[in-house]
């Protein structure tokens, strides 16, 4: 039986995980090659299929640079394979918890709710935010995306998330 491990899970949706906390994990906002020089996922008409899930670009020319096996390598010296000392299941789930988010705040589509540390630096960096919600303004690990709204000029709410620590909100912009 194969499964799926990734390092961090706030979603709640994997078991083998290094932690289910809400991380800040820096290629989370690159916007490029993650690792095994593949891109992040794309779905994008004109490029994907009608009946494709998410596509990715491979970037072969950088072969020679690839750090992927020194990455997962430094990784696995960190693990145990002990199940006993795998981070416990969250109860609820980030799905429920984006779908809640959405709910509140009148959006229609769940694609501009972008849980998790993560996307919500990226909502920053490269969308326009309607409004940050954070779990605790004052938390250290939210600390940039507090100076990157306040430089964007973008509101920040605390709010009682469960999974994440931050949640931005796409604004809908209307077609000119």
């Amino acid at each position: 039986m194969c499964e799926i491990a990734v390092l961090a899970d706030p979603a709640g949706l994997c078991r083998l995980c290094g932690t289910h906390d809400d991380l800040f994990i820096p290629c989370a906002c690159l916007n490029s090659v993650v690792s095994g020089l593949f891109s992040r996922t794309v779905l994008k008409s004109g490029l994907i299929q009608p009946d494709d899930f998410h596509g990715a670009a491979y970037f072969g020319e950088l072969a020679a640079v690839d750090r992927t096996y020194q990455f997962i390598e430094a990784i696995e010296r960190e693990m145990t394979y002990d199940s006993r000392s795998l981070p416990e299941m969250k109860n609820g789930s980030g799905l429920a918890e984006t779908e809640r988010i959405a709910a509140a705040f009148g959006v229609t589509d769940i694609k501009l709710v972008k849980p998790s540390i993560g996307e919500t630096t990226r909502v920053l960096l490269r969308r326009i935010p309607e409004v940050i919600l954070l779990k605790d303004i004052n938390s250290p690990l939210t600390r940039h995306i507090v100076e990157l709204a306040r430089e964007k000029g973008v509101e920040v709410r605390e709010y009682p998330l469960e999974n994440y620590c931050a949640c931005g909100i796409i604004k809908v912009m209307d077609n000119v």
